[in-house]
């Protein structure tokens, strides 16, 4: 019989590699989840989403010698997926090997847990690994590879989201015990707690973090899944704006709509990036709904007003992100130049919601600008440590004005890309080098241009930024 057990072995980030013959484009997912658990035992599913007439293949799931917070122990593989296909496994190595053929013909899949992994936590702290699963030619009934997206998963030995309990499961106690937060009988001192239940993601709790609890430990909620939005923001006539949504508690990458309702006049939503921008038109509100979709279907809403009224503003200055280690408090600029359409600038005192989320994402976070009836924002991005280790920038001159880019980087970032700060320019990629280093040489930037480098990782989500000046 098989020995499940892979001894003294960890399953950690190896890369994604895809193995085919004639290549066909990308169809569906498959993707390892992300679970948190107090417990001696984590176990996470391989999902296979909208991944269409599946006759046969191999999934192979890799140990690296080097021993890192968790230990694979156990599988197994789900029934629906046996019932379907004859499946073998051998350990190969620092490998388990999983194949399959069809019983009888190809197989389609809409959203289907195939398989579930066990792990076992090396150390009871707060550890995480990512760990990856690799594809080998995956066919369908033609015979034609079948690649689809896939994405790692994340083990961590702590709360799961929405349980400050403790009690490794989303219960009513955690509602309660967040009712008691919000009432002030029973505070939360500590700060990971706090964001464990904040599954609004908001940066604070209420009693809609309750009240979800309660939903998704009774089983009416399925998700935390949630748009990062405020409920109200007032905007600018005549003036450009850029609004950045955020999503949490969900797997991205993920696809926002206007599920019902419609943006004033003179703006869009960007579906893949959840950013409203343009240049509203006419002095109205707008109430409209916002969905976010994940890569596993779950679906969340909320609705959004914006208004956009006649000011005697011309500019409200750029504020950029912010960056805080995780565990600090972000240092919110207390005033923001404003300039009016005489000429005149004031520094306006700027009222910012409360915020105070400790884990790692980036958070859109809001304020109100003194008189003006103006909401204005920024962003905070939360990290464990810093993902841009270095950036150099240097002006060649010459007859294109070429300026050249070097970023350092860790191994978790999977793109970096260049911006101007305050300008509708397109991002331009950085090439990899290999080791850990991007390079570019552009041409599209004047010296003095404000502009910020961006990284990302494998899921597109920004991780750091970095600001300069081009020399």
């Amino acid at each position: 019989m098989f020995n499940k057990r892979l001894t003294g072995s960890a399953l950690t980030a190896a890369g994604l590699l895809l193995f085919a013959g004639s290549a066909a484009a990308a169809d569906g997912s498959m993707s390892l989840g992300d679970e948190r658990a107090l417990e001696n035992e984590v176990t996470i599913p391989l999902v296979l989403q909208d991944v269409d007439d599946l006759d046969r293949g191999q999934f192979e799931i890799t140990a690296p010698r080097d021993g890192t917070a968790f230990t694979f122990s156990d599988y197994d593989v789900k029934d629906a997926f046996q019932d379907h296909f004859h499946v073998n496994t051998r350990q190969e190595d620092h490998a388990l090997v999983i194949d399959f053929s069809s019983r009888g013909g190809a197989v389609d899949f809409d959203r289907e847990t195939v398989l579930e992994l066990t792990f076992t936590p090396e150390e009871a702290d707060q550890t995480e690994t990512t760990i990856n699963i690799l594809n080998h030619d995956l066919e369908n009934s033609s015979g034609n590879s079948i690649i689809p997206d896939t994405y790692g998963g994340t083990l961590e030995h702590g709360h799961k989201p929405g349980d400050p309990a403790g009690e490794d499961r989303v219960s009513p106690a955690s509602a309660i015990q967040v009712l008691q937060h919000v009432s002030g009988h029973r505070p939360m001192s500590d700060g990971h707690l706090r964001d464990v239940a904040d599954v609004s993601s908001n940066g604070y709790l209420t009693t809609s973090d309750a009240q979800a609890i309660l939903r998704k430990a009774i089983g009416t909620q399925d998700s935390f899944l949630s748009i990062m939005a405020p409920e109200s923001t007032n905007i600018l006539e005549g003036q450009a704006v850029t609004m950045a949504l955020g999503a949490n508690h969900g797997n991205p990458p993920y696809t926002y709509n206007v599920s019902s309702g419609s943006l004033p006049r003179g703006l869009e939503l960007d579906e893949n990036s959840g950013t409203i921008s343009g240049t509203p038109t006419r002095d109205e509100e707008r109430t409209f709904e916002l969905s976010v979709t994940d890569r596993l279907g779950d679906t969340a809403f909320q609705e959004l007003s914006i208004r956009s009224i006649e000011s005697e503003i011309e500019q409200v200055a750029h504020i950029p992100t912010i960056t805080m280690a995780s565990g600090d408090s972000p240092d919110f600029p207390a005033r923001v130049e404003v300039t009016y359409e005489s000429g005149d600038t004031s520094l306006e005192i700027v009222e910012w919601d409360d915020f105070d989320a400790e884990e790692p994402g980036l958070y859109p976070v809001y304020g109100e600008l003194g008189d003006t009836l103006l909401n204005i924002q920024t962003e905070v991005l939360v990290q464990e440590e810093p993902a841009i280790l270095d950036v150099d920038a240097n002006h060649q001159g010459g007859i294109f004005s070429l300026h050249e880019l070097y970023v350092d980087t860790t191994d978790e970032v999977f793109t970096v890309q260049l911006q101007e700060v305050e300008g509708e320019n397109e991002p331009v990629s950085f090439h990899y080098e290999g080791g850990e280093q991007y390079s570019l040489a552009t041409p599209q930037f004047d010296p003095g241009t404000e502009v910020r480098v961006e990284a990302h990782n494998r899921y597109e989500e920004l991780i750091d930024v970095s600001y300069l000046t081009m020399p």
